[in-house]
């Protein structure tokens, strides 16, 4: 029973102090919600930045020939950007491709002396095979074998 008392005079005192301070309800408005287009615009101007910036660096130097891109431009990875123009590499470029043509060449010369070489030795075994029929024969001597 002492805990409904107390509970009573609480609510009283709260009550009190809430009247005291003038504290009332507020009128409120009620709006009922339709589904509609905006149709009100707005200019305004402003700068757009990117939340990200990549500075790019050549692997090699030289003159930029030809920009492909432009700032702003959305890239993905293994677009070419720009072209480069690098005169020493296009010299060790040929260079390269001078010295690939003479490797070539020499293999080439090579794999022919090496079938020739085949041949003499095919031929030169057949002979010695020859020879041997004869010495066992008895036609030739051993140092004519030899």
């Amino acid at each position: 029973m002492r805990k409904w008392v107390f509970i009573g005079i609480a609510i009283l005192v709260l009550g009190g102090i809430i009247g005291a301070l003038g504290l009332r309800a507020t009128e409120v408005n009620l709006y009922e919600v339709k589904s509609a287009s905006i149709k009100q615009v707005v200019n305004e101007t402003g700068i757009v930045q990117a939340s990200s910036q990549v500075n790019i660096f050549a692997i090699e130097n030289g003159k930029v020939e030809e920009q492909l891109v432009e700032i702003g431009d959305l890239v993905n990875k293994g677009d070419i950007l720009l072209t480069l123009s690098n005169p020493d590499l296009s010299l060790q470029e040929n260079t390269y491709k001078t010295s690939l043509i003479q490797a070539e060449q020499t293999y080439d010369i090579l794999q022919a002396e090496l079938e020739g070489i085949k041949l003499d030795f095919a031929e030169a075994k057949n002979n010695y095979k020859r020879l041997e029929k004869l010495y066992n024969s008895g036609a030739i001597s051993k140092v004519e074998l030899e």
